[in-house]
């Protein structure tokens, strides 16, 4: 069960952090983030957007993770190794076409 991911994980200097699951906490369903940082921070504001009317469509927030830069790049590094072994077992991810964020979430960079 050590090697289960939902019970361990690594820190970047190989020590296991064993984890507690926690069967109250929410699960929801996402298909669209809106990232933004600052200097000492990341947000990832992850909402699930679908169409209200034809051609019209709405963004419902399902929740915020706000963390530092450095587990940000952790999360991307792990999020790489992950889809990687996925393609390899099940063939290239398509990619699709993310809609326009709100102008007040787009990221000037």
């Amino acid at each position: 069960m050590a090697n289960d991911p939902a019970t361990s994980s690594s820190l970047s200097d190989n020590r296991k952090v064993e984890r507690a699951p926690n069967p109250a906490r929410p699960v929801f369903y996402v298909n669209n983030t809106v990232i933004e940082s600052s200097q000492v921070d990341v947000q990832l504001y992850f909402s699930f957007v679908h169409e209200v009317t034809p051609g019209k469509f709405a963004s419902v927030e399902q929740g915020l993770v706000i963390m530092a830069p450095e587990h940000a790049l952790q999360l991307v590094k792990a999020l790489q190794k992950n889809l990687e072994a996925y393609e390899a077992a099940h063939g290239k991810i398509r990619e699709i076409k993310p809609p326009e964020p709100p102008a007040e979430k787009k990221f000037l960079g």
